[in-house]
């Protein structure tokens, strides 16, 4: 598949053997492959840690916007509760006003009759 078909063995033998020396040149030597992976696996084990410190305190911090939130939520659950409590009291207090202002104005109307009935019928005095 690789040789052609008019290439003989030794012909295909001999370019497959060039072809390796050309990939062995361009690789470098096995000293600089070897300190380049090692550069590579130092720099991904720094990288790994760091990411792994980072992931603790996103999940940490999570946690406590979580707890803040709980918190927060039952606050406003006190909060709406005590508006509740001061919503009723003050329709309470309303209908309690309203209430004592029909009697004031009944109270007013029953002071005010005789009096004017009195000033109605001349010679009454």
């Amino acid at each position: 598949m690789y040789r052609a078909s008019h290439e003989s063995f030794a012909e295909t033998i001999e370019k497959l053997e060039r072809e390796l020396a050309e990939m062995r040149g361009l690789a470098g030597s096995p000293r600089r492959r070897l300190k380049v992976l090692g550069v590579v696996t130092g720099l991904s084990v720094v990288a790994t840690i760091v990411l792994g410190v980072a992931c603790a305190a996103t999940h940490e911090r999570a946690e406590r916007l979580q707890r803040h939130m709980s918190e927060a939520a039952t606050l406003l659950d006190s909060r709406e509760q005590d508006l509740r409590t001061c919503t009723t009291l003050a329709n309470e207090q309303l209908g309690a006003t309203r209430e004592c202002e029909q009697q004031w104005s009944e109270l007013t109307l029953a002071c005010d009759w005789p009096r004017t009935h009195q000033a109605a019928r001349p010679g009454a005095d």
